[in-house]
Formats: C-alpha cells, structure tokens, sequence
C-alpha cells in the first residue's frame, strides 16, 4: 500500500502535469491559427502564380521554423514550471530537460526530484500530441500548395 505521501505527489504531478498540457494545447492551436494567418496567407497572397514550384517549399520552411520556435516556447513553458516547483535545481538544465521529455528524445544527465517525476512522463505525453498537431498543420499547408502548385502549373502550360 502506498503511503499518503506518495499518494499526494502522484495527485500534485497530474494536477499540474494537466494543468500544463491544457496550456501548452491552447498555446498550441493559438500559435496553428496565428501562424495560418499571419504567415501562411500572407505568404501565399503575395508568390505570384509563376513562383511555381519554389512555392511548397518556401512556405513548409518558415511553417517549420515558426513551429520550431513555437515548440521551444512550449518546451520553456515547461522548465519554468520545473525550476518554480523546486523539480530542477537550474533553468538551463530544466530547459535541457523539457526539450528532452518533450521531444521524446530524453536526456539521463539529469534527474528531475523523485516527488514529480511523473512530471516528465506527462510532458512527454504532451509532446506527441503537440507534434501531432504540428504535423496534422504541415500536411494541410503542403496539400493546399500543392494543389494550388498543379493549377498554376497547368495554367501556365509548365506541366509535361
């Protein structure tokens, strides 16, 4: 039988394990929408028909990059979460951390406290469905151009 602290870590773990996934998902989707507008439309409005095929790829790239930086904030969310529950002792190993737990990719340099390990589990969880996310979003932009790439191809007689 578990001891009642035990019980209570594993129940403040999830309290802010959930806490943090919900705010990391509404930072997520914010981030989709404000990245649809602000780059992916303009950038579409202003490449001339004749851009071709240079079109896919110029858009998928800053996509990428912009959801790089958005998965960095994300992961950042996360360490600074660590570093304020006493998880981690420094913020760039924390940061270490959370990029590893959020990635999947793990780092076994550093050990988070015993008490909120879970925490590194749930962040982990967190990660895939972010990068679920991201890639349900790239696959709607490179289908979208791509389909706009044929028609322009087929408009200006480019196509064999």
């Amino acid at each position: 039988m578990e001891s009642f602290d035990e019980l209570g870590s594993w129940a403040s773990s999830w309290f802010c394990g959930i806490g943090l996934i919900l705010a990391c998902v509404m930072l997520h989707v914010s981030g989709l929408i404000l990245i649809d507008l602000r780059v992916v439309t303009k950038v579409e409005r202003r490449l001339p028909p004749w851009a071709g095929h240079a079109r896919a790829p110029v858009i998928t790239s800053a996509v990428i990059l912009m959801l790089t930086v958005l998965h960095g904030l994300e992961a950042f969310l996360w360490a600074l979460a660590y570093r304020l529950l006493g998880a981690l002792p420094h913020l760039h190993g924390a940061i270490l951390f959370s990029l590893g737990a959020l990635t999947t990719y793990g780092n076994s340099d550093i050990d988070i406290v015993e008490h909120w390990r879970l925490l590194g589990a749930l962040e982990a969880l967190n990660g895939s469905l972010l990068f679920g996310l991201s890639t349900a979003f790239v696959f709607s932009v490179l289908v979208r151009n791509w389909a706009f790439d044929r028609v322009a191809v087929r408009q200006t007689g480019e196509g064999g």
